[in-house]
């Protein structure tokens, strides 16, 4: 997949702070613009599992594929499935695998900026003792627009790693959450400032 992307003629990334991704165990999250996140995040070169939506197993070969590399299923509608995927987070960190998630939970609406973050993520981070690894993407909505088929033209896409946020001694998920999300809100402006129409 990361072959593909560095090829493809599709688009052109540019992939800052790679060499800064602790080794061992950590949780990823990254802000969810278009389904061309996951490709994205496969050039940084981690093996971390992904969390994805249950609905994404039944897709032709991409369901094999997510088996395959052992990636995590939930349906976050289900609390029983909500639990079975904690579990399975907590499991892989434990065995030293990152895990990468999207914390806004869905691909929010052109225009409606960074949504607010779920707290899995985080309760992940803090009960497994892991750092979090905040990455922002950058142009991927306008490379692969919500409800589109088609990728048309060429499209600049930025992909950075920002520095790495430890859990403080007794901090609530939702505090942890609230600290990524600023990192990664000031970020987002910086960049997206600097894409161009």
């Amino acid at each position: 997949m990361s072959l593909y992307a560095r090829w493809s003629p599709l688009y052109d990334f540019e992939v800052r702070g790679r060499n800064t991704l602790p080794p061992g165990a950590c949780v990823i999250v990254a802000n969810h613009e278009s389904g061309l996140d996951i490709l994205c995040l496969f050039l940084l070169g981690s093996p971390a599992r992904f969390l994805s939506a249950e609905w994404v197993t039944g897709i032709p070969v991409v369901g094999r594929l997510f088996a395959w590399g052992e990636h995590i299923a939930m349906d976050g509608s289900r609390a029983e499935s909500r639990e079975l995927a904690m579990g399975r987070i907590a499991q892989s960190l434990r065995e030293g695998t990152p895990v990468a998630i999207f914390p806004e939970g869905r691909i929010p609406e052109p225009g409606e900026g960074l949504a607010d973050f779920r707290r899995g993520a985080f309760r992940a981070a803090i009960e497994g003792g892991v750092p979090v690894v905040p990455v922002v993407l950058s142009g991927t909505g306008r490379a692969w627009a919500k409800g589109a088929w088609v990728v048309e033209g060429r499209h600049r896409v930025h992909v950075e790693v920002l520095p790495t946020v430890a859990p403080a001694a007794g901090e609530a998920p939702e505090a942890l959450a609230a600290r990524v999300r600023d990192q990664m809100a000031g970020a987002l402006e910086r960049l997206r400032a600097g894409d161009g129409p």
